[in-house]
């Protein structure tokens, strides 16, 4: 009669018993379910990080974009090909691709092809992942903010330099025969019909759109121009 001992308790000479196979088939099932949360947790880390350097390259680009053409742009595809936007002279990123995944650009999607979503308020642009998550708001996402501010300053900065100079050189010469009018549009025609400015284009605002202000206010002649912005 064969007994409980035979059964479990000792190897038949063909192979495993019943209760090493029970074990060992124990074994890989925690092994597995180790294994997968594992590679997943692998698989999002990986994803995470190409994604915030994603993140990083896109926030040079829209500064080199903002410099160009004085706008934040509406898409992230805006600084892949061109939207018919004055001055812009990109690319502002690597070479024009399609990400197989989700049939969008290359650089509109995060490391889990998911579309960045893109917020203007003011000079600050946000570009926001979904992250891991899928979700815009689950606590998962990946943002960066652009803030234009210094780059609309620097603008500025450098266009009322041009400007004052060519005041300055043109009041050398004209002061006493022919003053610069406090009206601000007379004056860069004056400066470009006597040859101190190229043209008008670029002069007439500042940095954040604004007419420039010739000093002293309401006073001719006008000795130099200031903006609104820089106080």
């Amino acid at each position: 009669m064969m007994t409980t001992k035979d059964l479990y308790g000792r190897r038949n000479c063909d192979g495993f018993t019943l209760l090493e196979m029970v074990i060992v088939l124990s074994i890989m099932a925690i092994v597995a379910g180790t294994a997968v949360p594992l590679a997943s947790m692998a698989i999002n880390s990986k994803a995470r990080r190409a994604t915030l350097e994603e993140l990083d390259g896109l926030q040079l680009a829209v500064g080199e974009y903002f410099r160009d053409t004085g706008q934040l742009p509406g898409a992230i595809g805006d600084m892949e090909q061109n939207p018919i936007v004055a001055g812009w002279t990109g690319p502002y990123l690597q070479a024009f691709s399609i990400d197989q995944n989700s049939g969008l650009s290359q650089y509109s999607v995060d490391a889990w092809s998911q579309a960045y979503q893109l917020a203007i308020a003011g000079s600050v642009l946000t570009i926001t992942s979904p992250g891991q998550g899928g979700s815009f708001g689950d606590g998962n996402d990946l943002a960066i903010t652009v803030d234009v501010t210094p780059i609309r300053r620097e603008m500025t900065l450098d266009t009322m330099k041009i400007v004052n100079q060519a005041i300055q050189l043109y009041n050398a010469t004209w002061l006493a025969s022919d003053p610069l009018p406090a009206n601000y549009t007379t004056i860069l025609t004056k400066l470009v019909s006597r040859g101190y400015l190229p043209s008008s284009a670029g002069f007439a605002v500042d940095g954040w759109g604004a007419p420039l202000v010739p000093e002293p206010l309401g006073l001719s002649p006008v000795v130099q121009i200031s903006s609104a912005n820089l106080n």
